[in-house]
């Protein structure tokens, strides 16, 4: 995952969002279009998007791997920053401590804070939608 979020380095300035989502998500697309405009009008705030799973002392938050969005601003801090100090298997796992390492840890970035906004989960919908007759699943379904 590391290799991924470091090749879009190439890419600070050209974009002002970016959204990692699972193949196996369904969005209000509706919905999905203001969190990019929010983002997009705000690109240059610290701004973290998605479904909280864990938090860890001092604000250190992690969002759900099913889909997470953050500003431009989030992915210039993290191009300047050093992501081999922090390794988790799990990548939802792995970028919530990454951003935690590079705006809380290091001292470099303590007057920075990260904004965090949860997402509206009646719009998301993880392996499966059901709703008005339509009944779909995807991916791999645990049991």
């Amino acid at each position: 995952m590391r290799d991924i979020y470091n090749s879009l380095c190439s890419s600070v300035g050209q974009y002002k969002a970016y959204v990692k989502i699972d193949f196996d998500t369904f969005i209000d697309k509706k919905y999905l279009h203001g969190v990019f405009s929010f983002l997009s009008k705000n690109h240059e705030k610290y701004l973290y998007f998605g479904d909280p799973m864990h938090y860890f002392f001092n604000r250190r938050l992690v969002m759900n791997g099913k889909l997470y969005a953050f500003s431009s601003a989030v992915l210039k801090e993290y191009c300047n920053c050093n992501s081999y100090k922090v390794w988790d298997h799990r990548e939802d796992f792995w970028f919530g401590k990454t951003m935690a390492h590079c705006f809380l840890d290091n001292d470099a970035y303590n007057n920075k804070t990260m904004n965090n906004f949860k997402s509206d989960e009646s719009k998301i919908f993880h392996k499966s939608f059901n709703r008005d007759g339509i009944s779909m699943k995807m991916g791999f379904q645990r049991r």
